[in-house]
């Protein structure tokens, strides 16, 4: 089961797919790793990307501690750096949802040099009073009606978790985390900047899009997308939002040549009664490294096979977002979410479980 040991605490990883580049799928509050797999993300994914699936520490099978001093935010983004560096790997791309987005935006921030294009999904990427607040109330929440209550809320019986019966330190797990959350220092200005191309998602529904949207306008290369009609959960579910993220930066950018993980250059503006002649036409730039990421001394080039967005659209210029895109849901994909695993099985990683429909 493969595990690295971050701050003398173990923090699972699962890996999956073998060509392509690297691409870390970081989940959300009080899940695990495997809310990709049964949301579908993992079977897509696998075919063109080498996914680093991780369980984020105090959830899935990484050691749970009852100390809130465990859980900084900074904490998860180490775990993070701590995996690549533990697999040899210089950077990635990266797809976090809710807690996971916060732990993106932080990476960005402290490590941008390990990530390469980072898509994040349904919370803002800064820890705001909003934010604190609502985790306030998770915090409530299960003080009066245990975990079992609480992730009724949150997963509303479409994600599997686990029951207590399995994981006795699971719930005091949850209230050192959630104690932690809420006395995370607010941060809305950033002091460094960032540089990779950056996508907040959200579902019109979702509490978190105002904040998202709000954020993406004040964050140079960031632009948010708005999925009309769905909520904090079925955005995730749905799939669409991210995916169509994943075509348009990354796919679709290693198809025309680009190298989506590079800052564009700044155009300067001309200056009154100036002239300004209009450019030369450029040669088609040939394969770039956005194809796909190799590990130090690795002499062969790992290419994800190429595929392009339906839109064709490329990689945004610098400057911040000033309109949002909608995105519709798409019904035509099967979403086989509801269930809940109990117990536990074996997988690839050596850890993944059985689920059972309700």
């Amino acid at each position: 089961m493969p595990m690295i040991v971050s701050d003398k605490r173990r923090v699972f990883f699962r890996l999956e797919g073998e060509k392509g580049a690297y691409l870390i799928l970081f989940h959300g509050l009080l899940g695990c790793h495997e809310d990709w797999i049964h949301a579908g993300y993992m079977e897509d994914l696998a075919r063109e990307f080498r996914l680093i699936l991780v369980d984020a520490r105090g959830h899935g099978r990484s050691d749970r501690m009852d100390s809130p001093e465990e859980y900084s935010l900074a904490a998860f983004g180490d775990d993070v750096v701590g995996i690549l560096d533990h697999l040899d790997i210089r950077n990635a791309h990266f797809i976090g949802y809710s807690l996971g987005a916060l732990v993106g935006f932080d990476l960005l921030v402290r490590h941008p040099d390990r990530l390469r294009v980072a898509i994040l999904g349904g919370e803002s990427p800064f820890v705001t009073p909003e934010c604190l607040e609502g985790w306030g109330q998770w915090n409530q929440i299960l003080e009066k009606e245990g975990l079992p209550g609480l992730l009724s809320i949150l997963r509303d019986g479409r994600l599997p978790y686990y029951s207590l019966e399995e994981d006795p330190a699971e719930e005091a797990s949850a209230k050192a985390l959630l104690a932690a959350m809420a006395q995370w220092p607010v941060n809305t200005n950033p002091t460094n900047p960032v540089n990779s191309p950056l996508t907040l998602v959200a579902g019109s529904e979702d509490p978190a899009c105002s904040r998202a949207e709000a954020a993406a306008k004040t964050i140079p290369r960031a632009r948010f997308t708005i999925s009309q009609g769905l909520n904090h959960l079925t955005a995730f579910l749905q799939r669409t939002p991210l995916e169509a993220e994943i075509d348009r930066l990354i796919r679709t950018g290693k198809k025309q040549g680009e190298d989506p993980s590079q800052p564009s250059k700044p155009t300067r503006r001309a200056e009154p009664d100036e002239r300004v002649e209009p450019p030369e036409a450029a040669e088609t730039p040939g394969p770039t490294e956005s194809e796909g990421f190799t590990k130090p001394g690795d002499s062969a080039q790992a290419g994800a096979p190429e595929a392009s967005a339906e839109s064709g659209e490329s990689a945004p210029p610098g400057g911040s977002t000033e309109a949002s895109e909608s995105i519709e849901p798409a019904s035509k994909r099967k979403n086989n979410s509801r269930g809940r695993f109990r117990g536990r099985g074996k997988g690839r990683s050596g850890g993944n479980r059985q689920g059972q429909k309700r």
